[in-house]
């Protein structure tokens, strides 16, 4: 599978590619439906002042985790938690499933969030 940011051409020299490679292994079997239509390519803009270099954006993290055919009940345990982007994404995936009166169920929390290293932190 392709991810390819999409650059301001302005920017060019500094990013000089234009895809990098995205390795996944499927969690479940995918269903397989008429309606449903999954890319092996996604475009979308990088991430800025992130405070790490490789941060991913949102949409890529919900792209992967749609082609690994994750479930909300599923849970993530981010090796390199870096900015805290994809455990942030994963929520948010996660937020897509509930109805409105549950904005959120208790979804199993991976290791790291339940020996307090859990990341991003929300308004205290």
């Amino acid at each position: 599978m392709i991810w390819s940011p999409a650059v301001d051409p302005a920017r060019i020299l500094l990013r000089p590619w234009a895809w990098e490679p995205v390795i996944v292994k499927a969690a479940h079997k995918p269903v397989v439906s008429k309606r449903l239509v999954l890319r092996d390519w996604i475009q979308a803009s990088i991430t800025l002042r992130r405070g790490l270099t490789g941060a991913k954006p949102e949409a890529v993290c919900h792209w992967c985790f749609e082609m690994v055919a994750a479930r909300p009940e599923d849970t993530l345990d981010d090796l390199f938690p870096g900015t805290g982007a994809v455990t942030a994404a994963w929520h948010t995936w996660q937020r897509k499933f509930t109805l409105p009166e549950n904005p959120m169920p208790d979804f199993p929390q991976p290791d790291s969030a339940r020996r307090g290293r859990s990341l991003p932190r929300g308004p205290s």
